[in-house]
């Protein structure tokens, strides 16, 4: 099933889905649920991933498992792609 339902999650959001779920809210719950089923679709802006890595360098997110976060990015399909958008997105 193509997901058809679209997303924007934001920094917080995203941290509370990974790390304390029981913080969303019954919208947001629902919406990472139906992501979760592959029935809809969220996007996450460079920006979101940026942050996350800044705050979880500093340790600030309890039981973040940032070799995990590592393992994503780099599984990312284009890592060229990845890495000039986020300098574009700093810089723009």
């Amino acid at each position: 099933m193509k997901p058809t339902d679209k997303y924007v999650t934001d920094t917080h959001a995203l941290v509370w889905k990974l790390c304390a779920p029981s913080r969303l809210g019954r919208s947001a719950q629902s919406v990472f649920a139906q992501a979760d089923a592959n029935a809809a679709r969220i996007h996450i802006p460079v920006v979101v991933v940026a942050e996350l890595a800044m705050i979880a360098q500093k340790q600030r997110i309890p039981g973040f498992d940032d070799e995990a976060f590592d393992t994503a990015m780099w599984a990312l399909k284009d890592p060229v792609m990845r890495d000039s958008t986020l300098v574009a997105t700093v810089w723009d």
